[in-house]
């Protein structure tokens, strides 16, 4: 986008910080884990690339309020279709148009007739089903999205985890953590990373490179689990569990810095 010259890219840039930062770590993670005691050794060179990556996760802005604003920016730009709704309702015979619109697409997604913003002439024809994936994750994100603001309004911006403290007496990080716009802005992100493996997959496979065929491996299996993980955020949204847990957190962190570190016992006393 900046290529292309675009003003306007924090948003992406936020995501692909976050998504990137993240791989990187899991990446490098996942192969000590595969060598073992010998990830550690300094031939591997391993242990350089966890020491030095760990940082990009705070670098530039953390990941924890790069997500706040992720979740934050999508709710504002929701928020304005709304509000135009909303003024469209206080004169419904002057704006029976977008009355009417508004209503029909949210009876289509109640009834399962729509299927959200259609990505297929933009991948390659191998691709179409993973394209099929994402755009339900759209629908769905956007329908969360609405449920959200809809249900808090402006309070919206105040349903997030209060400041974690780890009772660590050399670290004092404050993770400012949100329960829901962390679910919405996770998803985000997974839709966001899928649409740009599709785009390089679609690529691959347009010009016939070497690599078409892992790449399309690659993508479908992105794809698929990505999907799941939205269904599991936006789902989390609608429920109740995680505020729960949040109360649970919260209760214990209290606990834990009223008493200055751990509070249970040793177990052999």
């Amino acid at each position: 986008m900046m290529d292309m010259g675009y003003g306007d890219y924090q948003l992406e840039a936020a995501v692909s910080k976050i998504h990137a930062s993240e791989a990187a770590w899991y990446v490098c993670d996942e192969a000590i884990q595969i060598l073992g005691g010998m990830g550690y050794m300094r031939e591997t060179g391993l242990e350089k690339i966890l020491r030095d990556i760990r940082i990009f996760r705070i670098f530039e802005g953390t990941n924890d309020v790069m997500r706040l604003f992720v979740a934050l920016t999508g709710l504002q730009y929701a928020g304005g279709h709304l509000k135009e709704l909303q003024r469209a309702m206080n004169n419904p015979v002057a704006n029976l148009g977008v009355i009417f619109g508004a209503g029909t697409k949210r009876f289509a997604r109640t009834v399962g007739l729509s299927s959200g913003p259609s990505l297929s002439e933009y991948v390659a024809p191998q691709l179409r089903d993973n394209a099929a994936l994402v755009s339900k994750s759209i629908q769905n994100f956007g329908a969360s999205v609405e449920h959200l603001l809809i249900k808090y309004n402006k309070n919206i911006i105040n349903e997030q985890m209060l400041q974690r403290r780890l009772a660590d007496a050399a670290i004092d990080i404050y993770a400012s953590v949100v329960m829901l716009q962390r679910r919405l802005a996770d998803a985000a992100i997974d839709i966001y990373a899928s649409v740009v493996v599709l785009s390089r997959a679609s690529r691959a496979l347009e010009k016939n490179l070497s690599s078409a065929g892992i790449e399309k491996k690659i993508a479908d299996l992105f794809c698929n689990e990505a999907s799941v993980r939205i269904a599991t955020n936006l789902s989390q949204l609608r429920g109740t569990q995680d505020l729960k847990n949040y109360s649970t957190m919260k209760a214990i962190a209290e606990e834990v810095l009223n008493n200055g570190g751990v509070v249970q016992n040793h177990p052999l006393g």
